[in-house]
């Protein structure tokens, strides 16, 4: 086997022979700002269209900006308008290849609390299903109602209104 075959692999297996952590924790740079052109699909509007390479499923694809932002806030209207391009071809693709019908699109951003493995640069996975294994949600014993929580919400209408007017005035200029 080839040095090259040999780490695809290793890529290949990371996630479910536990490697995984040991290789996230140890590249000492972010994956994404150095992402090789040889796992990139498309560009546009300095987004990539590209291969996860420790993907949760076969086929998972994600959409980067080339730009290592933390938030989808700091994206333009034009890159937004190709990440929601790459979905959509995403999805054909899946398909089309690998005869998945179903997708998760998961906005990835947080850093480490929203237990991300790559340093705080925005990312979206566009994930296909084939089972309802893939992901198990631990979910949490709640404490509100539906009701009880679009109480606590409509009781912040003021707050609300300030961060509208705060979004219009920071992001419209740039549509």
């Amino acid at each position: 086997m080839s040095a090259d075959s040999a780490k695809q692999h290793h890529m290949r297996t990371a996630r479910t022979n536990g490697h995984y952590t040991d290789i996230w924790q140890n590249t000492g740079k972010c994956v994404f700002c150095d992402l090789k052109d040889k796992y990139i699909l498309l560009e546009e509007n300095e987004i990539v269209l590209t291969i996860n390479l420790y993907p949760y499923i076969d086929g998972q694809l994600m959409a980067i900006p080339r730009q290592h932002i933390s938030s989808p806030k700091e994206l333009t209207a034009k890159q937004w308008e190709t990440i929601r391009k790459f979905s959509y071809l995403a999805k054909k693709m899946l398909r089309k290849v690998y005869g998945y019908k179903g997708m998760w699109t998961l906005i990835r951003e947080g850093g480490p609390e929203a237990q991300m493995s790559v340093t705080d640069h925005l990312h979206v996975q566009f994930v296909p299903f084939d089972q309802a294994d893939l992901c198990e949600w631990n979910y949490r014993e709640l404490q509100n109602t539906p009701l009880e929580n679009v109480s606590h919400y409509k009781k912040k209408a003021q707050y609300i209104k300030k961060l509208l007017k705060r979004y219009n005035k920071k992001y419209k200029k740039n549509q």
